[in-house]
């Protein structure tokens, strides 16, 4: 078979970029190439962020699923841009930055792109993509303008989908020259009516047509087809005061008006059960599916949010996917704007990442962080690992806060590094190079400069304008022998950079806890939350699987992925009719079940539930409140949540001894004094009430400016936080803000401070900036991970900000005087928005709440919204026009009498009257206990080439899904795939762990039979399996398990000369790639290391002995660091092969000199010591 380009290009740089792991993943339950080449119709789906920020992104299973199950005939692949640091290698060899994990093919090779779109950069990011296409086998044109002529199937047809593609407009105008839009239409809502576009396809392929007719044709067949969304078949026309004046269809063949398709009920299928495991190893172990989908609210939530925030990535909700916290404490969405609730995980290490404002989060390695600088960078996530590496080298990790005094600082926790600037124009990586350190004092922060104050007056002076500049204050000393040391520290009320200062292993362990939204439903954009239930109108009412198929999906994860951690999503968990019952059933599936998307009403008002949460061990709480008031959040935001239920759940929080409380606060601009001072006035009161009752709850309170989406009651307030963000101001007044820092009330403002106006110019000036788009940003070729090159690129932001008419931008929309961005997409909740838009434009923050529709508990009010407009129908236009007199006018659609998501009365009965059982109580989940283990089985895996850039994590739970897909019986006995194998440690997604060999992992079962079942499939499951060969399967004690302490015995080839190897190995002392003091990785000495035995031929073959808890790559490097060789020329160089792994006994070595040891992979003794054993494997290379 004759390779590609792009697959020559993958085989020959697979070792030294990480985004290679994916393309080499032969053994999960993806499609094959033979499907491939079978196939009559061939999709690609491309997700414009990295692999390693979809962790737990369920979209790819489930589309992989419902294709495999319902649509015969058609292929689909995946395919993600490449990791930022690989970038440059596919810039060097001209690829295009989508190619099929499967096939290794670009996207000339399928019929159809689609684009997984969850946060709005995407869109950015996906122009980006397509304007590489240009490098395709086949080049595909850059615009539908150029593509729409050519025979559908020689030149595939580009789309979008996901929540955040309905307000995508800025794709589809023109780029300047005439040419028109970067993809070709949008898919709106859930994929399940996709089977009869399919079929379409492969008849216009067969038929000829070009990639419109097969549109043109499409629409006609079937009313139901409107889900098909072509904004360019609609003319839309702005004003110079950047308002809509005209939307007219241009193409008869399209929709009057398209809507999103959303099933009634959740579809028979496996879905995301059928688990992809990814290559880097980043989901491997977890089990996921929906348990519930659509929002409880029906639409009357004052929020709008992308429907990938319903699942935040490595944290937990289900649809946000890569959506991650902006900075310190602000992960995910977590209490930064809303319902976030704690997610209880397993037992592990607890390391604390500092900040320079002396704040701190306790969390594991694996833990997810956004940097204010990478604002928008959504997808681009840190572990807590990585922050601690990139500190280490000296670079930043900085988010944008208030700052104020340091308040809860302690000194003792950490020393201030060196390696940051406290303003953009200090270099301190060269200032602490030719001088001194930066360290903290109880004068503030002190830089001993190390230069002649005389001698160098203007410099010093030059850096403490800086400080200054950085909202700092400072003061000079001269030491006796004329050095300059400058003190400074921060200017309450001064909004600075707040960086992350070190990363510090503790010395315990604790059960982690992730912070996921609940009912808020808010998302992070460009390093800011926007609390815009997008979602909610979007998807319509809430729908749930039974409990019953509750229990056979999680079955179905755990025969699939071979999963030992469960995480079910849904809006809100404890919106499950019984969803005590389901958590209870599924404990005895799986070893680790997460409590997700508690929301705060509901649980504050359910004693059994606080209780379970209580015994639990529940000791971090996050309590969205949303607004600073009662008013701004019930009356205005529509919340719905009570103080008895806040005063409940907070007063639990203390009763149970809470470490911290995060609280969710949304800034809307319409904030006045009395609502600051009840803001003010309930931490007085909670504080006072913890005071009494022994204790005190640390309340960090997290606030985030309000984005104005489209089908959302806010789209029609006038935008106040997105004017502030224009200026870069506070929303919080002066005199408040000096009160809070006064009275040491802990702020933090989320997002950087012209964030907020991007997102928002990108939303409602749609196609006006697809110029501003192409000619600033994707024509220069900026790499677009995030919103940040929208201000980096000074020119694109002038721009920006020239374009915007700040007398008609920031204002309220009249209904009669305005036409939506999203004017053509009709969604089934529309009469919910526009009743709550009606009501707080006329009552403001004083608005009368609208009831929701879903009975969430016994005696919830509740209210149907069918007939809200009976009396005085909605008008809806399908072409619609401003009028000389700047009224609204059009073509009338329909007359909307209320809400249209139940179809009939039994619909309405459903969720207005349903009945809520009560099956199990805390105290049933309490005390339920583990079953029995029978019978620990170590299975001894077999990694070859080229498959050894897999995860190691990767090929432990493919080898073992592979098992447990032939044998349901088998899986039912299966308890736990244990972390602790020879290749686990030091393999996380980020880093490479290119090794081939033997690797050996531990499972445990509840029946001793299952050993039987195992050895009875050994053959089967090698004659399906690409990447690994089972070579053995053992039985051990119960009690033994794989120690970091053992012993891996690796093997090595090398091109490097041999001179620098030998010149290595003579000064070595032990030098490793590890985590220091402060939990960064760091080269440190371990004295019990060896260098590496080898002979010197026509490359460098030897070996070496390392423990378990490190990757030989990391012991490499520390070898190598006396010679600089970077770790990327050693994966290029060099091969790493795993022999075995032993452990050292008290037995003696026939030398006598060393004890020997025993093999772990067969338990059998062997008569050497480490030094002998390396020795005997040498002389065999001579021989």
């Amino acid at each position: 078979m004759e390779f590609t380009r792009s697959q020559k290009f993958i085989r020959d740089n697979a070792r030294t970029m990480r985004t290679a792991t994916e393309y080499f993943n032969l053994d999960t339950n993806l499609m094959t190439m033979e499907d491939y080449e079978k196939a009559d119709l061939r999709l690609l789906v491309v997700f414009p962020s990295p692999a390693t920020t979809k962790s737990v992104s369920m979209t790819a299973s489930v589309l992989n699923d419902f294709v495999i199950s319902k649509c015969p005939g058609v292929f689909i692949d995946f395919a993600f841009v490449p990791e930022q640091d690989d970038l440059s290698t596919f810039d060097k060899f001209m690829m295009p930055y989508a190619i099929g994990n499967i096939t290794g093919l670009d996207a000339s090779h399928y019929d159809l792109v689609g684009f997984s779109i969850s946060i709005l950069f995407e869109a950015m990011t996906t122009a980006m993509i397509v304007n590489s296409f240009s490098r395709c086998d086949r080049p595909i044109p850059l615009t539908w303008s150029e593509r729409k002529d050519h025979k559908f199937g020689e030149t595939p047809a580009l789309y979008l989908g996901g929540i955040t593609a309905s307000v995508t407009d800025v794709l589809f105008g023109d780029v300047g020259d005439g040419r028109q839009a970067f993809v070709d239409f949008i898919h709106l809502g859930e994929f399940h009516c996709v089977k009869d576009f399919f079929d379409h396809c492969i008849e216009s392929k067969k038929l000829g047509r070009t990639v419109q007719e097969n549109l043109d044709t499409f629409w006609p067949l079937s009313p139901e087809h409107n889900w098909l969304y072509q904004p360019q078949a609609y003319k839309v026309t702005y004003n110079d005061r950047n308002q809509i004046v005209s939307n007219i269809k241009i193409n008869s063949n399209a929709p009057d008006m398209c809507q999103p398709y959303y099933p009634d009920e959740i579809p028979h299928l496996n879905g995301a059960a059928r688990g992809i495991i990814q290559g880097n190893g980043g989901n491997a172990g977890l089990g996921q599916f929906m348990a519930a989908n659509g929002c409880s609210r029906s639409g009357f939530c004052n929020f709008s949010v992308a429907k990938g925030t319903l699942v935040a990535s490595e944290a937990g909700l289900v649809r946000i996917e890569e959506l991650e916290g902006c900075g310190p404490i602000r992960l995910q969405s977590t209490g930064v704007v809303t319902a976030q609730n704690v997610e209880k995980q397993q037992r592990e290490r607890v390391y604390r990442v500092v900040l320079e404002s002396g704040s701190f989060l306790d969390c594991s390695l694996n833990h997810k962080w956004v940097r204010a600088v990478d604002v928008g960078k959504r997808e681009r996530r840190y572990t807590t690992r990585q922050i601690r590496n990139r500190l280490k080298k000296g670079e930043e990790f900085v988010v944008l806060r208030k700052i104020g005094n340091h308040l809860g600082f302690d000194p003792l926790h950490y020393k201030v590094l060196s390696l940051i600037s406290m303003s953009k124009r200090i270099d301190f990586r060269a200032m602490q190079k030719s001088c001194g350190e930066v360290e903290w004092t109880d004068k503030g922060y002190c830089y001993r400069t190390g230069l002649n104050y005389a001698q160098n007056m203007i410099e010093i002076n030059n850096w403490i304008t800086d400080f200054n500049f950085a909202g700092y204050d400072t003061s000079v000393e001269v030491t006796n022998r004329g050095y300059a040391v400058i003190y400074f520290w921060p200017v309450a009320n001064s909004v600075v950079h707040d960086r992350v200062m070190a990363v510090i292993k503790l010395n315990k362990f604790s059960d982690m806890y992730d912070v996921v939204e609940t009912d808020d439903h808010t998302v992070c954009y460009n390093s800011i939350i926007t609390s815009n239930c997008h979602e909610g109108a979007f998807t319509g009412g809430w729908v749930e699987n039974t409990p019953d198929r509750l229990v056979e999906l999680a079955k179905i994860a755990r025969r699939y992925t071979a999963a030992t951690t469960l995480k079910a999503y849904s809006f809100n968990q404890n919106y499950l009719s019984d969803y005590k019952r389901s958590i209870y059933d599924w404990m005895s599936i799986f070893p680790h079940v997460t409590f997700n998307n508690m929301r705060l009403e509901e649980l504050g008002l359910d004693p059994d539930a606080l209780k379970m949460m209580k015994l639990s061990g529940y000791k971090r709480m996050t309590a969205p409140l949303e607004g600073v008031s009662q008013r701004v959040r019930n009356n205005f935001l529509n919340k719905n949540l009570s103080e008895k239920a806040i005063d409940a759940y907070l007063t639990y929080g203390m009763m149970m001894g809470a470490v911290e409380c995060k609280i969710g606060i949304v800034l809307t601009g319409f904030e006045e004094d009395q609502d600051w001072q009840e803001f003010f006035d309930f931490n007085e009161k909670w504080q006072k009430k913890a005071r009494e009752m022994g204790g005190k709850i640390p309340f960090r309170y997290n606030m985030t400016y309000l984005v104005h989406y489209p089908h959302t009651p806010a789209e029609y307030w006038e935008r106040r936080s997105v004017r502030t963000a224009l200026y870069g101001g506070f929303l919080m007044p002066y005199k408040w803000n000096k009160k809070m820092t006064d009275n040491k009330i802990r702020i933090k403002i989320n997002g950087f401070k012209h964030s907020t106006l991007i997102e928002q110019a990108l939303i409602d000036l749609g196609r006006e900036l697809t110029s501003w788009l192409y000619q600033y940003l994707i024509k220069p070729g900026y790499p677009i991970y995030s919103f940040k090159p929208v201000v980096n690129r000074k020119e694109a932001w002038e721009e920006l900000v020239s374009r915007i008419n700040i007398d008609y931008f920031f204002n309220e929309r009249k209904f009669d005087e305005y036409i939506s961005v999203s004017h053509r997409i009709h969604v089934a909740l529309h009469a919910n928005v526009i009743l709550q838009a009606m009501r707080t434009l006329q009552g403001g923050l004083n608005a009368q709440p609208t009831i929701r529709c879903l009975k969430t508990y016994d005696g919830c009010p509740v209210e149907c919204k069918a007939n809200a407009f009976a009396r005085n129908p909605l008008i809806t236009y399908g072409d619609a026009w401003i009028n000389d007199k700047g009224k609204l006018e059009g073509v009338v659609r329909e007359e909307v009498k209320g809400c249209q998501r139940c179809k009939t009365v039994e619909d309405r009965k459903k969720v207005l009257t349903r009945t809520l059982p009560k099956s199990k109580t805390a105290n049933d989940i309490l005390s339920f206990k583990a079953p029995a283990l029978r019978l620990r089985l170590r299975f001894r895996v077999e990694r070859s080439e080229p498959y050894d850039v897999l995860s190691p994590r990767t090929t432990a739970f493919t080898s073992l899904s592979l098992f447990l897909k032939e044998s349901q019986e088998l899986t039912d006995m299966f308890w736990e795939l244990e972390n602790n194998y020879n290749m686990y440690w030091q393999s996380e997604k980020e880093y490479f762990y290119t090794v081939s060999g033997q690797m050996i992992y531990d499972v445990t079962f509840r029946d001793r039979k299952a050993k039987e079942i195992v050895e009875s499939l050994i053959d089967k499951v090698n004659a399906k399996a690409k990447t690994f060969r089972i070579i053995s399967v053992s039985e051990v004690p119960l009690t033994s398990q794989i120690k970091p302490t053992d012993l891996n015995v690796f093997y090595f080839e090398s091109t490097i000369p041999a001179e620098l190897w030998q010149y290595a190995s003579m000064m070595y002392k032990g030098e490793v790639k590890a985590e220091d003091e402060s939990g960064m990785m760091a080269t440190k000495i371990d004295s019990s290391l060896r260098p590496p035995q080898f002979t010197l031929e026509d490359k460098v073959k030897g070996y070496f002995v390392i423990p378990c808890r490190y990757s030989p790559w990391c012991y490499l490097q520390g070898l190598m660091s006396s010679k600089r060789v970077a770790l990327r020329k050693l994966l290029k160089t060099t091969k790493v092969r795993c022999l075995t792994t032993v452990r050292e006994t008290n037995i003696s070595c026939v030398c006598g000199k060393e004890n020997a040891v025993v093999d772990m992979t067969t338990g059998l003794y062997k008569p050497l010591g480490l030094d002998c054993l390396v020795n005997w494997f040498t002389n065999k290379i001579k021989k």
